[in-house]
């Protein structure tokens, strides 16, 4: 991928600050400046505002501050961050990954398109301005997406998850340079477009055979390094990936990652998702996950040096079947197996002091 090809769309960024609800930068078209000054703008801003200045508080801030002393070593690595089952997620990989180049996310909800914000009228733009604000809820109070929620969300008003990726990185503090619809081809390559072209005849042939997907350029708020964050709908069970071998195989030869779990509905607990597990535990130099990713069984002591964070007690009833003897086993004795504090409520038990991770880092 050459980066330094991709030329900045200005309207991009000023769109996606809009709908963050944050005032578009002073050198943005004026046309996004006009919105900026409209009444559903405003009610917009004044309501998502104090929903991220909650989650920022309360998580966000205390998830960076975490990563900062706990994971440094796992930064200097700078492997690029894998999070599948992430969901339009990026929030939490941006706070807790802050030094990855790029983010590489897997879900089943469509990826969908940046929207054409600035030709909606102003009640059409409320109504959708409404539908972000709705779509976050889970997400900022509770620190995951409800699927069956996303599915109706994504399949709706918002057309695909993309809006939340933008949203996401414009309240993280980067500048969105460019969007581009990303394909993953049977051949291995990742072809791109300009989501406000029609694809051509060829294009759409191509584009039938493989993965789609959206890919956001970005220049992070840290260092004004070129970043990109790829997100692709696709069903990563044994069965879906059936069909698609190249799509593990093509990521697989980027290199080593770090991988992220959270919320991951316990389905690498089942051997029907053996492949998506067997890839992460072969291509990861480090795995930060809750109890919902892979079992602690997974993690042989031998082969990965282990850090618990927080407090594993049992998953929340809809999982209750997933509970883990052997985890439960090292946190009851948390003096003994070092546990250390978790500062901040994440997962399905998001309630600080309920919360748990596992940082597994891969023996050399």
């Amino acid at each position: 991928m050459n980066t330094t090809e991709i030329a900045s769309d200005p309207d991009l960024d000023a769109m996606a600050r809009i709908m963050a609800g944050l005032e578009p930068a002073s050198s943005a078209p004026e046309a996004w400046k006009t919105i900026a000054a409209s009444a559903a703008f405003a009610a917009h801003k004044q309501q998502l505002g104090a929903s991220f200045s909650r989650a920022e508080k309360s998580r966000l801030s205390i998830m960076k501050q975490w990563s900062a002393e706990e994971l440094a070593d796992v930064c200097k690595e700078a492997n690029d961050l894998f999070y599948p089952f992430s969901g339009p997620d990026i929030m939490t990989a941006h706070a807790i990954f802050p030094c990855a180049k790029d983010y590489i996310m897997i879900g089943l909800e469509p990826a969908g398109i940046p929207p054409a914000l600035g030709n909606m009228n102003e009640a059409v733009r409320a109504r959708y301005f409404a539908a972000v604000r709705n779509s976050l809820g889970s997400i900022l109070n509770y620190s995951f997406f409800r699927t069956n929620d996303m599915r109706d969300d994504f399949r709706g008003v918002l057309d695909g998850l993309t809006p939340i990726l933008m949203v996401f990185l414009a309240r993280e503090g980067n500048e969105l340079v460019a969007a581009r619809v990303a394909t993953m081809l049977p051949d291995g390559t990742i072809s791109e477009r300009d989501p406000k072209k029609a694809p051509s005849a060829e294009e759409r042939k191509a584009e039938a055979t493989g993965v789609p997907g959206i890919r956001f350029y970005f220049k992070d708020v840290k260092d004004g390094r070129l970043k990109t964050v790829t997100y692709f709908s696709v069903d990563i069970s044994d069965t879906g990936l059936a069909n698609r071998a190249f799509f593990l195989e093509t990521i697989g030869r980027t290199g080593t990652y770090t991988t992220y779990l959270k919320s991951a509905s316990y389905l690498m607990h089942r051997d029907s998702f053996s492949k998506i597990r067997s890839f992460i535990l072969d291509n990861s130099d480090h795995v930060i996950q809750d109890d919902s990713g892979m079992p602690l069984a997974f993690f042989p002591e031998a082969k990965w040096n282990r850090s618990f964070y927080g407090m594993y007690t049992q998953p929340i009833p809809l999982f209750a079947s997933r509970y883990q003897p052997d985890l439960r086993a090292i946190y009851k004795d948390p003096v003994k197996n070092g546990v250390k504090k978790l500062p901040f409520g994440t997962g399905y038990n998001f309630k600080e002091g309920d919360s748990h991770l596992l940082v597994a880092r891969k023996k050399k």
